[in-house]
Protein backbone atom coordinates (compact mmCIF):
# COMPACT_ATOMS: atom_id res chain seq x y z
CA UNK A 1 0.00 0.00 0.00
CA UNK A 2 2.81 1.96 0.81
CA UNK A 3 4.72 1.98 -2.89
CA UNK A 4 1.20 2.54 -4.47
CA UNK A 5 0.20 5.90 -2.58
CA UNK A 6 4.24 6.72 -3.07
CA UNK A 7 2.87 6.56 -6.83
CA UNK A 8 0.12 8.14 -6.46
CA UNK A 9 1.40 11.14 -4.59
CA UNK A 10 4.04 12.07 -7.31
CA UNK A 11 1.83 11.20 -9.79
CA UNK A 12 -0.76 14.27 -8.78
CA UNK A 13 2.10 16.37 -7.43
CA UNK A 14 3.83 16.17 -10.93
CA UNK A 15 0.43 17.25 -12.66
CA UNK A 16 0.25 20.15 -10.27
CA UNK A 17 3.65 20.84 -10.20
CA UNK A 18 4.02 21.10 -14.15
CA UNK A 19 0.41 23.07 -14.21
CA UNK A 20 1.39 25.37 -11.23
CA UNK A 21 4.89 25.19 -10.82
CA UNK A 22 4.56 24.34 -7.14
CA UNK A 23 3.17 21.47 -5.03
CA UNK A 24 0.34 22.18 -2.65
CA UNK A 25 1.29 21.83 0.92
CA UNK A 26 -1.76 19.65 1.76
CA UNK A 27 -0.53 16.79 -0.70
CA UNK A 28 2.86 16.53 1.21
CA UNK A 29 2.32 17.45 5.01
CA UNK A 30 -0.84 14.77 3.79
CA UNK A 31 1.85 12.37 2.54
CA UNK A 32 4.21 12.86 5.34
CA UNK A 33 1.27 12.06 7.98
CA UNK A 34 -0.32 9.23 6.11
CA UNK A 35 2.89 7.23 5.64
CA UNK A 36 4.34 8.11 9.16
CA UNK A 37 0.30 6.63 10.22
CA UNK A 38 1.05 3.61 8.14
CA UNK A 39 4.21 2.61 9.42
CA UNK A 40 2.59 2.94 13.21
CA UNK A 41 -0.18 0.68 11.75
CA UNK A 42 2.77 -1.87 10.40
CA UNK A 43 4.49 -1.88 13.73
CA UNK A 44 1.25 -2.58 15.55
CA UNK A 45 0.58 -5.49 13.66
CA UNK A 46 4.15 -7.00 13.62
CA UNK A 47 4.30 -6.26 17.19
CA UNK A 48 8.18 -4.59 16.12
CA UNK A 49 9.55 -1.39 16.45
CA UNK A 50 11.72 -1.80 12.89
CA UNK A 51 9.17 -0.59 10.32
CA UNK A 52 8.42 2.50 12.62
CA UNK A 53 12.37 3.10 12.64
CA UNK A 54 13.23 2.30 9.55
CA UNK A 55 10.72 5.47 8.31
CA UNK A 56 11.97 7.51 10.65
CA UNK A 57 15.35 6.89 9.27
CA UNK A 58 14.17 7.00 5.57
CA UNK A 59 12.89 10.21 7.03
CA UNK A 60 15.81 11.58 8.52
CA UNK A 61 17.72 11.09 5.47
CA UNK A 62 15.50 12.47 2.72
CA UNK A 63 15.21 15.26 5.34
CA UNK A 64 19.12 15.68 5.67
CA UNK A 65 18.76 15.71 1.51
CA UNK A 66 16.13 18.27 0.72
CA UNK A 67 17.78 20.48 2.78
CA UNK A 68 20.91 20.28 0.91
CA UNK A 69 19.88 20.88 -2.59
CA UNK A 70 16.87 23.61 -0.81
CA UNK A 71 19.57 25.60 1.08
CA UNK A 72 22.19 25.25 -2.27
CA UNK A 73 19.14 26.92 -4.27
CA UNK A 74 18.40 23.58 -6.81
CA UNK A 75 15.32 22.71 -5.32
CA UNK A 76 12.10 24.67 -3.72
CA UNK A 77 9.95 23.92 -0.61
CA UNK A 78 7.63 21.63 -2.47
CA UNK A 79 10.23 19.31 -4.41
CA UNK A 80 12.01 18.90 -0.58
CA UNK A 81 8.54 18.40 1.40
CA UNK A 82 7.96 15.50 -1.57
CA UNK A 83 11.17 14.19 -1.14
CA UNK A 84 10.79 13.72 2.56
CA UNK A 85 7.39 11.97 2.24
CA UNK A 86 8.99 9.68 0.35
CA UNK A 87 11.41 8.87 2.86
CA UNK A 88 8.83 7.76 5.23
CA UNK A 89 6.96 5.63 2.32
CA UNK A 90 10.46 3.73 1.70
CA UNK A 91 12.46 3.46 4.49
CA UNK A 92 15.70 2.62 4.80
CA UNK A 93 17.61 -0.27 4.48
CA UNK A 94 21.21 -1.61 4.26
CA UNK A 95 21.03 -3.68 1.02
CA UNK A 96 21.72 -2.28 -1.82
CA UNK A 97 18.54 -3.35 -3.51
CA UNK A 98 16.27 -1.13 -1.13
CA UNK A 99 14.06 0.81 -2.52
CA UNK A 100 15.03 4.18 -0.93
CA UNK A 101 19.04 3.77 -2.43
CA UNK A 102 17.57 2.52 -5.63
CA UNK A 103 15.39 6.08 -6.05
CA UNK A 104 18.11 8.16 -4.90
CA UNK A 105 20.63 6.39 -7.16
CA UNK A 106 17.74 6.84 -9.94
CA UNK A 107 16.91 9.75 -9.23
CA UNK A 108 20.61 11.82 -10.12
CA UNK A 109 20.60 9.61 -12.92
CA UNK A 110 17.00 10.39 -14.54
CA UNK A 111 17.21 13.96 -12.50
CA UNK A 112 20.41 14.49 -14.65
CA UNK A 113 19.04 13.75 -18.03
CA UNK A 114 15.83 15.30 -17.02
CA UNK A 115 16.80 18.42 -16.51
CA UNK A 116 19.56 18.23 -19.57
CA UNK A 117 16.38 17.48 -21.68
CA UNK A 118 13.67 20.64 -20.49
CA UNK A 119 17.26 22.70 -20.65
CA UNK A 120 17.64 21.97 -24.06
CA UNK A 121 14.08 22.44 -25.06
CA UNK A 122 13.98 25.90 -23.61
CA UNK A 123 17.42 26.39 -25.38
CA UNK A 124 15.53 25.76 -28.86
CA UNK A 125 12.68 27.23 -28.15
CA UNK A 126 14.47 30.64 -27.64
CA UNK A 127 17.22 29.90 -29.42
CA UNK A 128 18.04 33.77 -30.31
CA UNK A 129 17.46 35.00 -26.65
CA UNK A 130 20.19 32.07 -25.61
CA UNK A 131 22.42 32.94 -28.67
CA UNK A 132 22.55 36.73 -27.49
CA UNK A 133 22.93 36.03 -24.06
CA UNK A 134 25.75 33.55 -24.72
CA UNK A 135 27.67 36.53 -27.08
CA UNK A 136 27.15 38.44 -24.11
CA UNK A 137 28.71 36.41 -21.35
CA UNK A 138 31.62 36.02 -23.41
CA UNK A 139 31.76 39.01 -25.53
CA UNK A 140 35.65 40.33 -26.23
CA UNK A 141 36.76 37.29 -22.82
CA UNK A 142 37.72 33.95 -24.81
CA UNK A 143 39.65 33.54 -22.10
CA UNK A 144 37.17 31.28 -19.95
CA UNK A 145 36.47 29.24 -23.76
CA UNK A 146 40.52 28.63 -23.94
CA UNK A 147 40.10 27.50 -20.32
CA UNK A 148 37.07 24.99 -20.76
CA UNK A 149 39.07 23.50 -23.61
CA UNK A 150 42.15 23.21 -21.90
CA UNK A 151 40.58 21.61 -18.68
CA UNK A 152 38.43 19.08 -20.67
CA UNK A 153 41.97 17.96 -22.16
CA UNK A 154 44.14 17.97 -18.98
CA UNK A 155 41.23 15.77 -17.30
CA UNK A 156 40.99 13.68 -20.95
CA UNK A 157 45.42 12.97 -20.62
CA UNK A 158 44.79 12.10 -16.86
CA UNK A 159 41.83 9.60 -17.11
CA UNK A 160 43.06 8.17 -20.62
CA UNK A 161 46.64 7.56 -18.15
CA UNK A 162 44.44 5.67 -15.45
CA UNK A 163 42.64 3.89 -18.01
CA UNK A 164 46.44 1.93 -18.96
CA UNK A 165 46.05 0.71 -15.59
CA UNK A 166 42.68 -0.50 -14.90
CA UNK A 167 40.92 -3.36 -15.97
CA UNK A 168 39.56 -3.92 -19.99
CA UNK A 169 36.60 -4.45 -18.59
CA UNK A 170 35.64 -0.93 -16.92
CA UNK A 171 37.07 1.22 -19.31
CA UNK A 172 34.12 1.59 -21.15
CA UNK A 173 33.73 4.09 -18.10
CA UNK A 174 37.00 5.81 -18.79
CA UNK A 175 35.69 7.02 -22.06
CA UNK A 176 32.36 7.66 -20.61
CA UNK A 177 33.81 10.31 -18.01
CA UNK A 178 36.22 11.43 -20.78
CA UNK A 179 32.88 12.69 -22.74
CA UNK A 180 31.20 13.77 -19.79
CA UNK A 181 34.75 16.20 -19.15
CA UNK A 182 34.01 17.53 -22.48
CA UNK A 183 30.62 18.52 -22.50
CA UNK A 184 30.61 19.36 -19.07
CA UNK A 185 32.13 22.72 -19.44
CA UNK A 186 30.18 23.71 -22.67
CA UNK A 187 26.32 22.51 -21.09
CA UNK A 188 27.42 24.79 -17.90
CA UNK A 189 27.58 27.75 -20.40
CA UNK A 190 24.68 27.23 -22.57
CA UNK A 191 22.34 26.35 -18.94
CA UNK A 192 23.97 29.48 -17.75
CA UNK A 193 22.78 31.39 -21.01
CA UNK A 194 19.14 29.46 -20.55
CA UNK A 195 18.99 30.84 -16.60
CA UNK A 196 20.03 34.50 -17.66
CA UNK A 197 18.04 34.75 -21.23
CA UNK A 198 14.87 32.98 -20.34
CA UNK A 199 14.33 31.91 -16.79
CA UNK A 200 14.90 35.40 -15.54
CA UNK A 201 12.03 37.44 -16.28
CA UNK A 202 10.28 40.92 -14.84
CA UNK A 203 6.69 40.31 -13.34
CA UNK A 204 3.90 42.09 -11.67
CA UNK A 205 3.94 41.35 -7.80
CA UNK A 206 0.50 40.43 -7.84
CA UNK A 207 1.97 37.08 -10.22
CA UNK A 208 4.35 35.88 -7.79
CA UNK A 209 3.40 33.30 -5.43
CA UNK A 210 5.05 31.93 -2.42
CA UNK A 211 8.25 30.18 -2.63
CA UNK A 212 9.48 32.23 -6.05
CA UNK A 213 13.24 33.49 -6.48
CA UNK A 214 13.77 37.02 -6.42
CA UNK A 215 17.00 37.23 -8.09
CA UNK A 216 17.95 41.06 -6.73
CA UNK A 217 17.48 42.90 -3.17
CA UNK A 218 14.49 44.83 -3.38
CA UNK A 219 15.07 47.73 -1.13
CA UNK A 220 13.02 50.51 -0.48
CA UNK A 221 13.55 53.85 1.44
CA UNK A 222 16.56 51.56 3.26
CA UNK A 223 14.51 48.72 3.95
CA UNK A 224 15.36 45.80 2.52
CA UNK A 225 11.99 43.87 1.57
CA UNK A 226 13.34 40.30 -0.09
CA UNK A 227 15.87 39.40 -2.25
CA UNK A 228 17.64 35.69 -2.80
CA UNK A 229 18.67 35.25 0.40
CA UNK A 230 15.15 34.46 1.23
CA UNK A 231 15.35 30.93 -0.71
CA UNK A 232 12.06 32.03 -1.63
CA UNK A 233 9.17 35.44 -1.19
CA UNK A 234 6.99 34.86 1.64
CA UNK A 235 3.69 35.72 1.72
CA UNK A 236 4.27 38.78 4.26
CA UNK A 237 6.57 39.60 1.50
CA UNK A 238 4.27 39.57 -1.56
CA UNK A 239 1.91 41.38 0.26
CA UNK A 240 4.40 43.83 1.37
CA UNK A 241 5.45 44.24 -2.44
CA UNK A 242 1.53 45.27 -3.86
CA UNK A 243 1.65 47.63 -1.26
CA UNK A 244 4.59 49.35 -2.62
CA UNK A 245 3.28 49.09 -5.96
CA UNK A 246 -0.12 50.50 -5.35
CA UNK A 247 2.28 53.11 -3.82
CA UNK A 248 4.07 53.82 -6.96
CA UNK A 249 7.37 52.93 -5.39
CA UNK A 250 8.17 49.55 -7.53
CA UNK A 251 6.72 48.36 -10.28
CA UNK A 252 8.12 45.02 -11.15
CA UNK A 253 10.40 42.63 -9.57
CA UNK A 254 12.97 40.29 -11.18
CA UNK A 255 12.64 36.70 -10.48
CA UNK A 256 14.14 33.14 -11.56
CA UNK A 257 11.50 30.84 -12.57
CA UNK A 258 12.54 26.83 -11.89
CA UNK A 259 11.73 24.06 -14.05
CA UNK A 260 9.17 21.41 -12.63
CA UNK A 261 11.30 18.80 -10.91
CA UNK A 262 8.71 16.55 -9.34
CA UNK A 263 8.04 14.85 -12.54
CA UNK A 264 11.87 13.79 -12.88
CA UNK A 265 10.79 11.98 -9.37
CA UNK A 266 8.06 10.40 -10.97
CA UNK A 267 9.86 8.95 -13.32
CA UNK A 268 12.96 7.78 -11.15
CA UNK A 269 9.94 6.06 -9.36
CA UNK A 270 9.12 3.95 -12.21
CA UNK A 271 12.28 3.12 -13.37
CA UNK A 272 12.95 1.86 -9.58
CA UNK A 273 10.14 -0.13 -9.54
CA UNK A 274 10.23 -1.91 -12.94
CA UNK A 275 13.95 -1.58 -13.74
CA UNK A 276 15.58 -1.61 -10.37
CA UNK A 277 18.73 0.34 -9.36
CA UNK A 278 20.61 1.97 -12.40
CA UNK A 279 24.06 1.79 -11.54
CA UNK A 280 24.03 -1.99 -10.32
CA UNK A 281 22.38 -3.08 -14.00
CA UNK A 282 24.32 -0.94 -16.17
CA UNK A 283 27.65 -2.25 -13.89
CA UNK A 284 26.25 -5.43 -14.65
CA UNK A 285 25.96 -4.76 -18.23
CA UNK A 286 29.72 -3.47 -19.01
CA UNK A 287 31.52 -6.21 -16.78
CA UNK A 288 29.71 -8.47 -19.46
CA UNK A 289 31.26 -7.19 -22.35
CA UNK A 290 34.16 -8.79 -23.80
CA UNK A 291 36.71 -5.89 -24.12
Amino acid sequence: MRLSTAFLVLLFASITDIKTREVPDWLSYGAIIFGSLLRVGWSFYDLSWQPLIEGIIGFGIFFAIACVFYYLGQWGGGDAKVLMALGVFFGFQTNVDAIIISFFVNLVFVGAIYSILIVGALALHAYSKVVYQIKKMYKNSYGQIVLGLRTGLILSLAILSIALFIPKDIRLIALLLIIFSWLFFYLAVVIRAVEYGVMRKKISPELLTEGDWVVKDIIVSGKRICGPKDLGVSKEQIKELIKLKKKGKIKNVLMKTGIPFIPSFFLAYLVTLFYGNILVELLKFILRQPF
